[in-house]
C-alpha cells in the first residue's frame, strides 16, 4: 500500500520534557490508524507538529512523498490534511451553516484581486460551497440545525459539526482528536459511521481516542504512545494484548 503520511525521528520538548522523542510513523492510503496512550503521551503534540501548529525541534514530515515539515497550517490544509481539535474550535456565535462555509479552502473572495476582478467566480464558488455545505449537513443529520448558533448545539452535535467542518476542507488525510469523547452512544455510532464512510471514499484517518472499544472496532492499525515514544504498534488485537501496553495503560 502507499504511504500517504510519513514522519521520521520527530523530537519536540517543552521546558526540557519530551513530548515527542524520536517518534517515527506512517499512515497508509485508505487506512484508519489509532493513536492511544495516557494523557501527556504526545498524541496531540504529534497532530500539532504534522499540521504546522507547532514546529518540531528536529525530524521530518512527508505527505505524499513531499516534505511539509514546519509549513504553516493553512498551507498544510491546502496540501490535503485537515483536523479537528479537542476544544472543537467552532465559532459559537455563528450558525451551523456558516461554520461549515468558513471551512472551505481557496475561496475566490479571500483575495482582494478576486473582489474586483472575479465577481462572477466568487458568486459561483459561494453557490457551490453552499450546496456542498448543505449536502454535508443533510448527510450528518444536522440540516435542521443549519441556522442555529453553533454554541446552542449539544456537545455531541458540536463534535459532529467539527467533523463536518473537517470534511468541508476536502482533505485526503483526516486527523481526528478524541472524536467520541464525552458523547452519548447514539452520537458515538453516528460518528463511527461517518468515519467508516470516509474510508470507503478512499480517505485516510488518524484517530486519537481514549475509548478503547471504539478504537478496537474501527481501526486497521494502532500505535500506543507514552512519554513521546512509540511503545507498541500493530493490529488492534496485537496492541491490546501487548504486555507493555497492558502494564502501562489498559489495566
Amino acid at each position: 500500500m502507499d504511504k500517504i503520511l510519513k514522519t521520521q525521528n520527530l523530537f519536540k520538548k517543552f521546558d526540557g520534557i519530551s513530548a515527542l522523542n524520536n517518534f517515527s510513523c506512517f499512515v497508509e492510503k485508505n487506512e484508519i490508524l489509532g493513536l492511544i496512550g495516557p494523557n501527556g503521551a504526545g498524541k496531540t503534540t504529534f497532530f500539532n507538529v504534522v499540521t504546522g501548529f507547532l514546529p518540531s525541534d528536529s525530524g521530518d514530515v512527508y505527505f505524499h512523498g513531499k516534505q511539509i515539515s514546519n509549513k504553516s497550517p493553512y498551507r498544510i490544509v491546502a496540501d490535503g490534511i485537515s483536523r479537528t481539535f479537542q476544544d472543537l474550535r467552532l465559532i459559537r456565535q455563528l450558525n451551523v451553516l456558516d461554520n461549515v462555509l468558513l471551512s472551505f479552502q481557496n475561496q475566490a473572495g479571500e483575495k482582494l484581486s478576486g473582489v474586483f476582478f472575479q465577481k462572477n467566480k466568487i458568486i459561483q464558488t459561494e453557490l457551490q460551497n453552499r450546496k456542498k455545505a448543505e449536502s454535508l449537513l443533510e448527510y450528518t443529520d444536522l440540516s435542521e440545525l443549519a441556522n442555529e448558533p453553533a454554541g446552542n448545539l449539544s456537545y455531541g452535535q458540536q463534535k459532529l459539526l467539527s467533523i463536518v467542518c473537517c470534511l468541508a476542507a476536502d482533505a485526503k488525510l483526516l486527523l481526528l482528536d478524541e472524536p467520541v469523547a464525552g458523547i452519548n452512544p447514539s452520537m458515538r455510532e453516528k460518528i463511527l459511521s461517518v468515519i467508516e464512510d470516509q474510508k470507503k471514499e478512499g480517505k485516510s484517518i488518524v484517530i486519537i481516542e481514549h475509548d478503547m472499544d471504539f478504537i478496537m472496532e474501527i481501526c486497521d492499525r494502532v500505535i500506543f504512545m507514552d512519554t513521546g515514544e512509540k511503545i507498541s504498534e500493530g493490529t488492534p488485537g496485537e496492541v491490546r494484548n501487548d504486555p507493555k501496553v497492558i502494564e502501562a495503560y489498559l489495566e
